[in-house]
Protein backbone atom coordinates (compact mmCIF):
# COMPACT_ATOMS: atom_id res chain seq x y z
CA UNK A 1 0.00 0.00 0.00
CA UNK A 2 2.91 2.47 0.78
CA UNK A 3 4.12 2.72 -2.92
CA UNK A 4 0.57 3.52 -4.12
CA UNK A 5 -0.51 6.41 -1.62
CA UNK A 6 1.86 10.06 -1.69
CA UNK A 7 3.46 10.75 0.91
CA UNK A 8 3.45 14.14 2.60
CA UNK A 9 5.24 16.46 5.02
CA UNK A 10 3.85 15.57 8.83
CA UNK A 11 4.93 18.49 10.85
CA UNK A 12 3.18 19.79 13.66
CA UNK A 13 4.11 19.79 17.86
CA UNK A 14 2.54 16.66 19.92
CA UNK A 15 2.27 16.92 23.36
CA UNK A 16 2.99 14.38 26.36
CA UNK A 17 1.32 13.49 29.33
CA UNK A 18 3.59 15.64 31.33
CA UNK A 19 3.21 18.93 28.95
CA UNK A 20 5.72 18.52 27.17
CA UNK A 21 6.50 19.24 23.68
CA UNK A 22 7.90 17.15 20.84
CA UNK A 23 8.19 18.76 17.34
CA UNK A 24 7.38 15.95 14.21
CA UNK A 25 8.95 16.80 10.96
CA UNK A 26 9.31 13.53 8.80
CA UNK A 27 7.19 12.55 5.87
CA UNK A 28 3.86 9.93 6.26
CA UNK A 29 0.43 9.35 4.75
CA UNK A 30 -2.79 10.90 5.81
CA UNK A 31 -5.26 8.14 7.65
CA UNK A 32 -7.91 9.68 5.53
CA UNK A 33 -5.66 9.04 2.24
CA UNK A 34 -5.45 4.92 3.62
CA UNK A 35 -9.28 5.05 4.77
CA UNK A 36 -10.33 6.32 0.87
CA UNK A 37 -7.79 3.69 -0.31
CA UNK A 38 -9.37 0.98 1.37
CA UNK A 39 -13.13 2.46 0.52
CA UNK A 40 -14.02 2.37 4.21
CA UNK A 41 -17.36 4.29 5.17
CA UNK A 42 -16.98 8.03 6.81
CA UNK A 43 -19.06 7.06 9.74
CA UNK A 44 -16.22 4.13 10.70
CA UNK A 45 -13.89 4.29 14.33
CA UNK A 46 -10.55 2.55 13.33
CA UNK A 47 -8.90 1.28 16.44
CA UNK A 48 -4.96 0.68 16.08
CA UNK A 49 -3.54 -1.90 17.66
CA UNK A 50 0.54 -2.30 18.43
CA UNK A 51 2.62 -5.00 19.04
CA UNK A 52 2.22 -4.91 22.59
CA UNK A 53 -1.42 -5.41 22.16
CA UNK A 54 -2.03 -1.44 23.23
CA UNK A 55 -5.35 -0.09 21.62
CA UNK A 56 -5.68 3.70 20.25
CA UNK A 57 -9.35 4.48 18.73
CA UNK A 58 -9.39 6.98 16.27
CA UNK A 59 -13.13 8.59 15.71
CA UNK A 60 -14.35 9.19 11.77
CA UNK A 61 -14.36 12.69 12.45
CA UNK A 62 -10.31 12.52 13.10
CA UNK A 63 -10.17 9.83 10.83
CA UNK A 64 -11.89 12.07 8.30
CA UNK A 65 -10.25 15.46 8.87
CA UNK A 66 -7.22 16.86 6.72
CA UNK A 67 -4.07 16.95 8.59
CA UNK A 68 -4.84 15.68 11.91
CA UNK A 69 -3.95 11.78 11.57
CA UNK A 70 -0.73 10.13 10.01
CA UNK A 71 0.79 6.91 9.47
CA UNK A 72 4.19 7.63 9.47
CA UNK A 73 7.52 4.61 8.75
CA UNK A 74 9.45 4.39 11.54
CA UNK A 75 13.39 4.08 11.15
CA UNK A 76 13.30 0.52 11.89
CA UNK A 77 10.85 -0.18 9.08
CA UNK A 78 7.42 0.19 11.58
CA UNK A 79 4.81 2.01 11.17
CA UNK A 80 4.12 4.85 13.91
CA UNK A 81 0.15 6.77 14.31
CA UNK A 82 0.49 10.39 15.00
CA UNK A 83 -2.14 12.06 16.27
CA UNK A 84 -2.30 16.07 16.08
CA UNK A 85 -4.43 17.73 18.42
CA UNK A 86 -4.34 15.95 21.69
CA UNK A 87 -3.51 17.20 25.36
CA UNK A 88 -2.09 14.04 26.19
CA UNK A 89 0.15 11.99 22.99
CA UNK A 90 -1.15 8.35 24.07
CA UNK A 91 -2.82 8.06 20.73
CA UNK A 92 0.95 8.35 18.98
CA UNK A 93 1.59 4.92 19.19
CA UNK A 94 4.70 2.88 17.37
CA UNK A 95 4.79 -0.19 16.34
CA UNK A 96 1.25 -0.36 14.75
CA UNK A 97 0.15 -3.92 13.21
CA UNK A 98 -3.36 -3.82 13.17
CA UNK A 99 -6.40 -1.76 12.02
CA UNK A 100 -10.06 -2.75 13.50
CA UNK A 101 -12.83 -0.80 11.68
CA UNK A 102 -16.17 -0.77 13.38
Amino acid sequence: MWNQLLLTSVQGNLVNGRGKELVVDTQGILLLDVLKYADVPIHTEVTVITEDAYRAVVTSQEGFAEGQVYWVVQDDGGVQLVVFGDSNSKRNVSDVKQLVVS
